[in-house]
């Protein structure tokens, strides 16, 4: 089943986003990076559902996200998968600025 449909199920969108960052981190063979994915993953599981329920589009941009990881990884281009893994990273990192600096009075 392809990484669309799966999250198109719905209700168990969080546990599919945790089974790909967990897919990632086992896949990739770098103990470093599992534990670093796993802790950091861990930590912001609610948010990240969180912003699928009140950011329109966000649970579309994870998938393409997602997906452009896959496709370098599939393709073997290590430098592709770091840069689409930057942009997921920074796409979420930026959210959750977003939102701490909304709870803390801060223009956001």
């Amino acid at each position: 089943m392809s990484l669309t449909a799966r999250y198109a199920r719905g209700p168990r969108r969080s546990s599919i986003d945790q089974e790909f960052h967990e897919l990632v981190a086992t896949t990739a063979g770098n103990a470093t990076l599992a534990s670093m994915l796993a802790g950091v993953s861990s930590r912001t599981t609610r948010g990240r559902a969180w912003r699928g329920v009140v950011e329109a589009g966000a649970t579309e941009c994870t998938i393409a996200e997602h997906a452009a990881i896959l496709e370098a990884l599939r393709a073997r281009d290590p430098l592709l998968a770091e840069a689409a893994a930057l942009v997921h990273v920074s796409t979420t990192e930026s959210w959750f600025r977003r939102v701490l600096e909304f709870e803390e009075g801060e223009p956001a």
